[in-house]
């Protein structure tokens, strides 16, 4: 049963699952996923019948338009313009260390060359 549960796992979640965290996951999770990926395929045969339907004229079904749903739908709008991220200073604590750390790391720089 494990090793049923862990092929069918791994077969949905694909190389981004690692084994470790398919032994982890539990017999509930294991029963959302299934789920979810049930609903899926579900909306996904709707989506293609709903593709396959054919456009009439509106006023004489003899005329065919092509197919009713032909196009993708795309996203009709700009990025979201955000503000620049306010700039971060280091603690005098830290800043005062990266100090002494330059200042002991030019002498050695100057011997080396």
């Amino acid at each position: 049963m494990l090793i049923k549960r862990r092929s069918f796992l791994q077969g949905l979640a694909g190389a981004a699952c690692t084994p470790l965290f398919l032994e982890a996951m539990s017999a509930e999770a294991a029963g959302h996923v299934a789920r979810i990926v049930e609903n899926a395929r579900r909306a996904q045969e709707q989506i293609d019948y709903l593709r396959t339907q054919p456009e009439y004229a509106e006023h004489n079904d003899a005329v065919y338009l092509g197919p009713a749903w032909n196009v993708q739908a795309h996203h009709e709008r700009d990025a979201i313009i955000q503000p620049p991220k306010p700039d971060l200073r280091p603690s005098v604590a830290v800043a005062e260390r990266s100090r002494d750390r330059m200042a002991e790391a030019e002498p050695a720089e100057l011997e080396a060359g």
